[in-house]
């Protein structure tokens, strides 16, 4: 079998984590099931289940990622850079 390369494995995880994203704008957060995020990911259960064993861990790192990319010291940086 060949090895996965990390970029691969991290798209992989990418491609999950935005699924849940949308699956969040669709429904409550408290009403979100794994099969949710399955059926959006278009994914088995058993490729889910190979980055992520539970849905906490897909959502710890969906709002890791959203923390990341907003982080309000970037976006001042990138506004004094204009100027």
């Amino acid at each position: 079998m060949p090895r996965v390369t990390e970029e691969y494995y991290e798209m992989k995880k990418k491609e999950i984590i935005d699924a849940a994203y949308r699956v969040c704008l669709k429904k409550p957060i408290t009403s979100i099931e794994m099969k949710d995020v399955i059926a959006e990911a278009g994914f088995s259960h058993g490729v889910i289940y190979r980055y992520y064993k539970y849905l906490d861990e897909i959502l710890s790192d969906m709002v890791i990622r959203i923390n990341t990319d907003n982080r309000v010291d970037k976006m001042v940086e990138k506004i004094l850079h204009l100027y």
